[in-house]
């Protein structure tokens, strides 16, 4: 781009004027500066420069920050601050606005330039990435297949409208968020993890097809074939999902149907066979080869007299079958046999077929032998519950009585015949029934057991009987409650301890209430005490905070000053022609940079009243190598110190010191071309400072009384503010020229 127009919007005159002609010296077309935000945007709009350049203060109602805001939506042109300002509360609202670059004021030559000729060139190659990336959408978004885009680290950066559809998610949700490992089932996510490894490692040896399980954000888990590939040049791969569920989901429901069918009859576990209308057999499983020890091969074709003979049961289960086959409906019977001298007992169930039936034959011998081991158990129960203290009775869900035992009976004072038959509401009072069914109800919906003390009494309620009553669900074989059984043992001694200790209890409550009350009383007279105290904290770390930021508002204030004073050198510097003259002016333009930093660095720390030196060291030996232009290869700066902190009231005397001593070194120390080092260090013992600054450089004249020196200004401003430090300062002349600086200074 030739000569890019700079527009300039600073509302210190002095400033402004300084940059419009810096700027224009620099090559680039600047029109005239504007001072407030809303003549920036109106400028933007009628001059269309090709940069902004903005102080982030501005004079009016509207400062830099929401003007660059407003740019933003009228122009796509590249923006950069000037500031004053270094806090990090208000450059990062002023990061929001996506700038090309900060300038701090004061800035030198050099950082203006580089820092201009950086956001244009990085404006214009996002330009051309936002024009590249916007033909890559369009391709991407419609391809009609669902696409991805994943980095290296599994998130997805980019997914396609196919693909938001097939997961359930939206954009928002999926870009820059997701992982694509979280798409995937865990059983499938190991041997993806190793190709996504080995496809950055080697994409040869990679897959580029293959199936995996997906899930979607609803649970569904759906069969997908992907294709994928390294974008070239990058770490990033593509991927196109195809959804191919329903072809799986057929397949397996076709290999399903026919291993069933294979399967059928050789994995019933029953006896199972099949038979014609003349009830021949034409299928015989190996469960009914066990039984009989009649191979299939041997009863196929055969009748069922044949195989049975011509017995009481065999013509049972003919007269069955012949009516299934003729009314083409299904009959379930029991029926005995006597096979290789045993008696086995079967539930058949015989089923209508095109060709004639189907017969499924449980053995339900041992069901049989339990039931009978039932009943027995049943008549030993009765025989225990009998002989039991406790009352135990059976109840019907709907609250008649089953069974009683004779302390259940005695407990009602009626005989067990009596009661058997009878409901709830016959046997007990009104208020003792209604608990009861509350409980029975209880038991029947949650089909759990419930464990209650319940009250008792015929005539007197005064003569109370306690009892601890249990209810216990027995479940049929569908899972209901079929009836519930009942245990009630009593528990009168035991209540009327618990009533004693209520009691006792309710008293010792009362005393812990009223000490309680006391010790509130107490806390609260504590709690104002604290109270008046914090708020007088409080009000001291206010008066704190206000001097802060008081401070710091006369910190920028100063620097704003110190630029203001370089503006009106830099502009008086161009009528002059006088090189000593010249480079006088660029010596007093180093000192008041020395002091800028100070202040800034004062604005940026979170403790103002203290300042790392090492810092303002580093930036002030780089400041002044690219002022006196030094070639870094041949003078090399070392800085040797680490975690030395000084006070404010030492800072600017230091800085100057440090200023003047790494001039003298750069301009007299290395003539013609020389090299060597300057080397700065520093340490603090207690409240002792100490720190020297020396080069390998020709070294001064020995014949030169330095301290008494009235040529060299530097010398006698060194000497200056080294007595108002109330320090000391040494030289040795043995290795080049070497100061050492020793002042008192508490931590």
């Amino acid at each position: 781009m030739n000569n890019p127009r700079i527009l300039v919007v600073e509302d210190e005159a002095l400033i402004a004027a300084n940059l419009v002609n810096t700027l224009t010296s620099l090559g680039y077309t600047v029109p005239e500066p504007v001072a407030t935000g809303e003549d920036a945007i109106r400028a933007v709009k009628s001059q269309k420069p090709d940069l902004v350049l903005m102080d982030i203060v501005l004079i009016g109602e509207m400062d830099g920050i929401v003007a660059a805001e407003k740019i933003r939506e009228i122009a796509d042109i590249p923006l950069v601050f000037l500031t004053a300002y270094t806090d990090d509360q208000r450059l990062e609202k002023a990061r929001v606005t996506e700038p090309y670059g900060y300038i701090i004021k004061p800035a030198n030559n050099r950082e203006l330039k580089a820092t201009i000729e950086m956001a244009i060139y990085k404006h214009a190659l996002d330009r051309k990435l936002r024009e590249s990336e916007e033909k890559y959408r369009t391709v991407f978004e419609n391809t009609g297949t669902a696409t991805v885009i994943v980095e290296e680290s599994t998130i997805i950066s980019l997914a396609n409208k196919e693909f938001t559809q097939l997961t359930g998610f939206s954009k928002d949700d999926i870009e820059g968020k997701k992982k694509w490992t979280e798409f995937v089932v865990k059983e499938d996510l190991e041997r993806m993890l190793a190709q996504h490894k080995l496809r950055r490692q080697n994409k040869e040896k990679a897959l580029t097809h293959y199936d995996f399980r997906f899930i979607t954000k609803s649970g569904d888990i759906r069969n997908i074939y992907v294709s994928i590939d390294i974008i070239p040049g990058t770490k990033k791969s593509v991927a196109s999902l195809m959804d191919i569920t329903e072809r799986r989901r057929a397949e397996e429901a076709l290999r399903e149907s026919e291993v069933r069918y294979r399967e059928l009859a050789g994995s019933i576990t029953d006896i199972f066979f099949a038979m014609d209308t003349d009830l021949r057999y034409t299928y015989w499983n190996k469960a009914s080869e066990e039984l009989t020890g009649i191979p299939m091969q041997d009863a196929i074709g055969k009748s069922i007299y044949k195989i049975f003979g011509d017995v009481p049961e065999t013509r049972l289960a003919v007269e069955v079958y012949q009516d299934v086959i003729k009314t083409q409906k299904p009959r379930s019977f029991e029926n005995e046999y006597h096979l290789e001298g045993k008696d086995f007992f079967f539930e058949i169930n015989a089923y209508p077929t095109a060709g004639g039936i189907v017969v499924f034959t449980k053995d339900i011998t041992e069901r049989k032998r339990l039931m009978d081991e039932l009943r027995e158990s049943e008549e030993r129960y009765r025989i225990l519950t009998d002989a039991a203290h406790d009352a135990i009775f059976t109840l019907s869900p709907e609250g008649v009585v089953r069974y009683v035992n004779s302390g259940g009976a005695a407990l009602i004072g009626m005989p067990p015949e009596k009661i058997v038959g009878l409901s709830l509401g016959n046997l007990y009072r009104p208020e003792i029934a209604q608990e009861f069914r509350e409980n029975l109800d209880k038991v029947i919906s949650t089909k759990r057991p419930v464990r209650y003390d319940a009250k008792f009494w015929h005539e007197d309620p005064d003569h109370i009987t306690w009892l601890d009553a249990q209810l216990v669900p027995q479940l049929g074989p569908d899972g209901s409650v079929v009836q519930v059984i009942g245990i009630s043992r009593r528990i009168t001694d035991r209540k009327q301890a618990e009533l004693l200790l209520k009691r006792f209890n309710e008293e010792l409550d009362w005393q812990v209430r009223l000490r309680t009350a006391e010790l509130e009383h107490t806390n609260t007279l504590l709690e104002a005490a604290i109270i008046q105290h914090t708020l007088a904290e409080e009000s001291v770390r206010k008066s704190l905070n206000e001097r802060e930021v008081l401070l710091r508002e006369i910190h920028h204030r100063v620097r704003n000053n110190l630029q203001i004073i370089l503006s009106l050198i830099s502009l008086q510097s161009r009528n002059i022609k006088d090189q000593k003259m010249l480079e006088t002016m660029g010596e007093f333009q180093n000192r008041i940079m020395a002091m800028a930093h100070v202040h800034e660095r004062m604005c940026r720390a979170e403790d103002v009243s203290r300042i790392d030196l090492s810092e303002i060291v580093t930036f002030m030996g780089t400041s002044l190598f690219q002022s006196f232009k030094v070639n870094p290869k041949q003078i090399r700066l070392n800085v040797e110190i680490k975690d030395l902190y000084i006070t404010i009231d030492s800072a600017i005397p230091i800085s100057l010191i440090i200023n003047e001593l790494i001039s003298n070194s750069i301009k007299h120390a290395f003539p013609q071309g020389t090299s060597g080092e300057i080397t700065i260090a520093g340490h603090r013992e207690a409240d002792t400072l100490a720190f020297s600054i020396g080069d390998t450089g020709v070294g001064m004249p020995k014949d030169l009384d330095w301290m008494r020196s009235k040529q060299s200004l530097g010398h006698r401003l060194v000497l200056g503010l080294v007595k108002q430090l109330h320090g000391t300062i040494d030289l040795d002349r043995s290795a080049g020229t070497s100061f050492t600086i020793v002042v008192k200074e508490k931590e």
